[in-house]
């Protein structure tokens, strides 16, 4: 399979590519806790980027990594481990789909908020995505010839973003906020023992909104002793931001500027 070597404009059929790369996702991990999730440049409108589609498999906690791997690997991802990077598991495309990214990470951790921040950051402000562009434009004869150059040039000004990210008021305020949503998703899921399947009346699907206008985190195999009515009655008022109806939960991360 090809790899693309080449920065070229933001194209606006990528939410479309990544619509159709976590729907297969998806479909190979029914079952298995987590959300699949637009990162990288080409979830950034308007930004040049290299024409290959970031997905990270988030899933709620250390233990579902495995069973995520596994799955994905079944149905024609190639594991290749972490690649330098911990904290993550990256996979090399099936043969027959168009050349992607595809990472298992876990929520909140370091692998997985880089993405987001750096993502929701250069959302945020356009002027700093713009800058990146001007950078990776800068840096493109490097992919057909060096390609670790490429990404090591990239490095200093990721990590400055970051830092950014991080470090102003209204971000540090969101990080925690994020925080504290994690640890509410990772309550809702009882331990295994205590509630065998075939002993629950429904299997929810409720997706949980980390910001007020974008998803990105669900709970696709939540188990409880509840009607669907009941459950988002009694946690909506709690997990739901003001504006956003319950009724709106989809179950599943959106691409889409705005909505994820």
């Amino acid at each position: 399979m090809d790899v693309p070597a080449v920065v070229v404009p933001y194209d606006p059929r990528w939410p479309e590519v990544f619509d159709a790369l976590r729907d297969r996702a998806d479909a190979a991990l029914a079952g298995i806790a987590h959300v699949t999730e637009h990162v990288g440049s080409t979830a950034l409108p308007g930004l040049d980027a290299k024409p290959i589609v970031d997905l990270d498999v988030v899933v709620p906690d250390a233990a579902g990594a495995g069973p995520a791997v596994a799955a994905l690997a079944a149905a024609g991802w190639e594991h290749e481990g972490d690649l330098g990077i911990a904290g993550r598991e990256a996979f090399r495309p099936p043969a027959d789909t168009v050349y992607h990214h595809l990472y298992v990470v876990v929520a909140g951790r370091p692998a997985h908020r880089d993405h987001v921040d750096l993502r929701d950051f250069l959302r945020a402000h356009p002027d700093e995505a713009a800058r990146y562009g001007e950078l990776k434009r800068a840096l493109a004869g490097l992919l057909e010839t060096d390609r670790a150059a490429y990404a090591g040039g990239k490095a200093q000004m990721i990590a400055e973003l970051l830092r950014q990210a991080r470090t102003q008021p209204a971000a540090r305020a969101e990080a925690q906020a994020q925080a504290t949503r994690t640890e509410r998703i990772r309550s809702f899921f009882p331990a295994q023992h205590e509630h065998p399947p075939n002993e629950l009346p429904e299997v929810l699907a409720p997706a949980l909104t980390w910001r007020g206008d974008e998803v990105i985190m669900a709970i696709p195999s939540l188990l409880v002793h509840s009607t669907r009515h009941a459950f988002r009655s009694s946690t909506a008022s709690a997990l739901t931001p003001a504006g956003i109806s319950p009724s709106s939960w989809t179950g599943r991360a959106s691409s889409r500027p705005g909505t994820g």
